[in-house]
Parts: C-alpha cells; sequence; structure tokens
C-alpha cells in the first residue's frame, strides 16, 4: 500500500500535467473576437459527451440488475 501511495501522487502530477499546455493552444485557434466563447465551447461539449458515459453505465447497471 505504501508504494502504491508512493508512485501515485508523481503519476498523477505528470499524467495531468500533459494536458496544461492545451488552454494556451486552443486559445490560439480562435480569433481575438471569439476566443473566450470558442474556447469555453469546446470544453464544455467534452464535459458534455464525457457526461453521458456514467448516466449510460447507470442505466445499464439498473436495467441488468433489475
Amino acid at each position: 500500500m505504501t508504494l502504491v501511495f508512493a508512485i501515485g501522487f508523481p503519476l498523477g502530477f505528470f499524467g495531468s500535467g500533459i494536458f496544461s499546455g492545451l488552454a494556451v493552444y486552443l486559445a490560439e485557434l480562435y480569433p481575438t473576437e471569439l476566443r473566450g466563447a470558442g474556447q469555453g465551447f469546446g470544453y464544455n461539449i467534452g464535459r458534455g459527451i464525457g457526461a453521458v458515459g456514467p448516466a449510460a453505465i447507470g442505466v445499464a447497471a439498473a436495467r441488468v440488475a433489475g
């Protein structure tokens, strides 16, 4: 268990750090007038699509168990 905690912190830190430059890169894809809206739209569409997964698992689990 100690090994899991020792390895888990660096893995989480560096695994999440891969995406740290995404916001800067994504902002440059849009014209100046649309940067905030374009970047927010891109992030939130991903969140919306990602929210379907847990909901689908819950529905599937309820149908299988019930």
